[in-house]
Order: C-alpha cells, then structure tokens, then sequence
C-alpha cells in the first residue's frame, strides 16, 4: 500500500509521526526557526531600549534596561504590544504602572519572563500539534507519499524546462 500523504487519516498522521525520527527532528527544527523569528518581530520595537539582551532557545536568556533610554522602551513595548500583543493584558497593565512609577528593575523582570516563556523547550504534544495543525498543511505536499508501515517518502519531480 502506498498512500499520498494529503490523502491521509489524521490516525494515519499520528502513525506517521510516530514512525519517521527525521521528520519529528525536521519538524522540530522548523518550529524553532518560525518561533524565533516571531521572538525577533517582538525583539526589534525594544531593543533600542535594552543595553543587552540575548534571546534563543538554546541559551540563557538575558535582558537589561538601559535606564538611559526608558521612553524609547516604553514605546518600544507600546508597539510590539499593538502588534503582537507581547503581555497578558493583565500583565500590560502592571507594566504601564511599573514605568509611571519607575520600577524598572521590574520591567526588566516580567520582560525577562516574558521572553523566557517564548523560549521554553516544548514538547513532543507542542510540537505534534504544529506538525499536525501547520507543518503538514504547508510544507507537505503531493510529492509525499506513505508505504504500509507508514514510513514517509517524497517522489523526486524533474522539470526540463
């Protein structure tokens, strides 16, 4: 038997999930690779108001104010929270307090924590549920195909053109 993968059950997915080491390690790496990306959208309206950061997934994170350009954070976190809503809206809240009463120690922190959640390993269900709900979806296509143990294959497509 062998199945075009779009033409597959979603148990059939998982079964293939289950059985391909490399696509699971395939996966994985571009989920990382999409995330981080989305960690530097957040990064960039801040970082003019950071004397140092380092931000990554396999590394400490690090965060630090530069108290010498506290508005330019301030509108920094104003615009990554318009655009990809960096805080809880709770969490916005406190950290509009925390910069009208300059509580920048804190702001550093709950920054700190904010990008260290972004950057916390995921697990296999998290990275399942991205291979299932967008990696399968985008990046696989009619060229995959499955045999009877649901080891995946991709056909090689020549164009002479």
């Amino acid at each position: 038997m062998n199945k075009k993968f779009s033409e597959l059950s979603t148990e059939e997915m998982e079964k293939v999930w289950n059985n391909n080491e490399a696509l699971r390690r395939e996966v994985e790496n571009n989920y990382y690779e999409v995330e981080m990306e989305h960690i530097i959208d957040l990064l960039n309206p801040i970082k003019n108001g950071l004397s140092k950061y380092d931000v990554g997934f396999y590394n400490r994170n690090e965060i630090v104010i530069n108290e010498d350009r506290i508005s330019e954070l301030h509108n920094g976190i104003e615009k990554s929270q318009s655009s990809y809503e960096l805080f809880s809206e709770e969490n916005y809240k406190t950290i509009q307090e925390c910069f009208k009463n300059e509580e920048y120690n804190r702001v550093e922190n709950m920054l700190f924590d904010v990008f260290d959640d972004w950057t916390s390993p995921h697990g296999l269900n998290d990275l399942y549920n991205y291979y299932n709900e967008f990696y399968s979806i985008t990046f696989i296509d009619e060229t995959y195909f499955v045999d009877e143990d649901y080891n995946l294959y991709q056909t090689e497509i020549k164009s002479f053109n």
